[in-house]
């Protein structure tokens, strides 16, 4: 999955595959535009409740914002200096343990997802999507293999396109109230994982290397992305429940496979106009570090350490959702989220989530 969408979750420099992670089936699909009664929206984040219904192709543009600041050790937040000052690795040029030299400071990553449903019954679509991303990191680099000196700033700089999803929703049970929806996909390697990037070093040049695990735009792996949902309404008011994972099936060809994901959101929503809904939702991730190393991936950086991937985050989200009826373009939706987390516990030292912006926009065929 793009880890991710994105996917509110997520990794040392640069892992925002979950966090960020649009193709992690984040796009909700428009209801019926002829509906008697318009069924209220999931939040944008929340994938696999809204059916497109039977005979509709539901387009999805979807862009993604993510912001990083400074770096935690669990729930510890820890500057630079305490890093390169406490924390030795393996990962680096030159045999046995050495200090961390280069340590992120700020990361803004951008995804533009995309994605189509297509309604082959009322109950039951087909789902595929994909993304364009673009990674950025500000790094600072410490002079030689100790202390506190600084050498000096330098950023990184990575997009793609990421790996592909495709999917199916089944409406398995719903009434006047309920509806239940099971989902299953897989995320098709079509990203690459051989970016490089030139930080400084610590001997104050800039060397081309392979990227930090987090900073390619694919993961390079075939993943199960199983998921269930629950969702009801009564009169104005909507609620929902929801399960997804993003599980590896296979080591990439560099020797490594992302951890497991896996995500729970609850949320409620109220329907102010029909078509016009606002919502809050509560979402918790949690990752596993990385399984299996790279060892072509070496240096200073805290990025190329596997076990500084991961962690537990709990974000919650304020969002809304209107109809285009009420600009003169019914066929269409626009929705949109943002979120903060209230607790993270990320393995680490690793980059500290500030906030996610998502937005969508829905048109349907």
């Amino acid at each position: 999955m793009l880890g991710a969408a994105l996917s509110n979750a997520q990794a040392a420099d640069l892992n925002s595959l979950q966090a960020v992670d649009p193709a992690s089936m984040r796009a909700s699909v428009d209801p019926p535009s002829d509906s008697a009664t318009l069924w209220p929206l999931t939040p944008t984040g929340v994938f696999g409740a809204n059916m497109p219904g039977a005979g509709h192709l539901v387009f999805t543009l979807e862009p993604i914002y993510l912001q990083k600041y400074g770096n935690l050790m669990g729930t510890t937040p820890v500057s630079a200096q305490y890093i390169v000052s406490h924390i030795a690795i393996n990962r680096t040029p030159i045999p046995g343990y050495h200090l961390l030299r280069v340590v992120p400071t700020a990361q803004q990553n951008f995804a533009q997802a995309f994605s189509f449903a297509y309604g082959v019954t009322d109950d039951f679509y087909l789902f595929t999507a994909g993304a364009y991303l673009d990674k950025n990191v500000n790094l600072l680099t410490f002079k030689g293999l100790s202390g506190i000196a600084p050498e000096g700033t330098s950023t990184g700089h990575g997009e793609g396109y990421s790996d592909t999803v495709i999917a199916g929703d089944y409406r398995v049970y719903h009434d006047a109230m309920n509806q239940v929806n099971l989902f299953f996909g897989m995320s098709i390697p079509t990203g690459v994982i051989n970016k490089y990037w030139t930080p400084l070093s610590p001997f104050g040049k800039y060397v081309p290397k392979v990227a930090v695990y987090g900073f390619e735009p694919g993961a390079g792996t075939f993943n199960a992305l199983p998921g269930i949902v629950y969702s009801g309404m009564l009169n104005r008011w909507s609620w929902g429940l929801s399960y997804r994972a993003d599980i590896p099936l296979t080591y990439n060809t560099d020797g490594y496979q992302f951890g497991a994901f896996h995500e729970i959101d609850a949320w409620g929503g109220y329907s102010w106009l029909p078509g016009l809904e606002s919502t809050v939702r509560l979402s918790g991730t949690t990752q596993t570090g990385i399984h299996g190393v790279d060892y072509n991936r070496t240096g200073y950086a805290q990025g190329n350490v596997p076990g500084f991937y991961g962690g537990q985050l709990l974000d919650v989200f304020l969002g809304g959702n209107i109809s285009g009826r009420y600009f003169g373009i019914p066929k269409a939706t626009l929705s949109a989220e943002f979120g903060i987390p209230v607790y993270a516990r990320l393995n680490g030292p690793q980059s500290d989530p500030a906030y996610v912006a998502l937005a969508a926009l829905k048109y349907k065929f």
